[in-house]
């Protein structure tokens, strides 16, 4: 079978950009550039390799983890179905925390709820390579896929296997970087299905774990530290609330991600701690 042939009757399964991303990953996107161009003959070997990535993909399991790699800020990563899949959102919360981090020139760093580590790796490796970069999270099944990346990318990162900061010594950073669970459970679904349930659930309303990181965190961050977390689309009001009732952080900023929802906020460790957050 030729490649165009193949092409052409999975075009209709494929989205366009797992179709690229699939193309690429096997070599093949020099033999396709406008898709359905070239006459390249695929071998057995190549073509069953194919035909097994379809029939998996027709089932719903997501891409990535049939190919077991996936692309964050250029540079490529492993997962698995122990770690969510990294996706553009993602980059943003990372490019504040560039931004933040540069400002208070951060020497001390945490991708808190790490999954398979590409913050951390990307902060190590691009951006704070002279910084004490941690990654923790509560599944060991997931800090294997960040040992392997960190390895891959030949950086130093620390792994901790803890549930949220309990691994931790209070005052320990300057920057905390997290994309915590915050979907609600009812809305685990489709295509989420097949991504681990504990790195997606925020329990009904979203907000469990980000509840426990805002009363938290405070403890763990050195003066003038910032949290930078993703949030889901519609958690703005409900995070505001929990963020001012806390009375230990300044909102720095809110962003948005690509499609204008809002995906992010941005913390600052207040200077003066309230009497009500020292009885915490």
């Amino acid at each position: 079978m030729k490649l165009k042939e193949w092409l052409t009757s999975n075009r209709d399964l494929f989205s366009g950009p797992d179709l690229r991303f699939l193309l690429k990953t096997l070599g093949l996107e020099n033999y396709s550039a406008r898709i359905y161009g070239q006459d390249r003959v695929l071998e057995p070997g190549l073509l069953a390799r194919l035909e097994m990535i379809r029939e998996k993909y027709s089932r719903g399991l997501p891409l990535p983890y049939i190919l077991k790699k996936e692309e964050f800020y250029g540079l490529s990563f492993y997962v698995n179905e122990n770690v969510l899949i990294p996706r553009n959102e993602t980059e943003l919360v990372m490019e504040k925390a560039v931004q933040y981090g540069k400002k208070i020139k951060a020497g001390s760093v945490l991708d808190l709820c790490c999954g398979s580590g590409v913050i951390a790796v990307c902060l190590k490796k691009i951006f704070f390579p002279r910084a004490s970069v941690f990654a923790s999270d509560i599944s060991p099944a997931a800090l294997k896929v960040a040992e392997k990346n960190i390895a891959d990318h030949a950086v130093e990162v620390s792994l901790v296997c803890t549930d949220l900061f309990s691994g931790f010594l209070p005052e320990k950073f300057d920057l905390v970087v997290t994309n915590p669970p915050y979907v609600e459970s009812s809305l685990i679904r489709g295509s989420l299905a097949f991504e681990p349930e504990i790195a997606l659930n925020g329990a009904e309303d979203g907000l469990k774990v980000i509840k426990m990181i805002i009363e938290d965190a405070y403890c763990y961050l050195r003066p003038g530290g910032y949290i930078i977390s993703e949030i889901g689309a519609f958690q703005k009001e409900s995070i505001e609330k929990l963020v001012l009732a806390s009375d230990q952080y300044i909102i720095e900023e809110w962003f948005t991600d690509y499609s204008g929802l809002w995906r992010g906020i941005v913390l600052k460790k207040s200077e003066v701690r309230s009497q009500k957050s020292e009885t915490v």
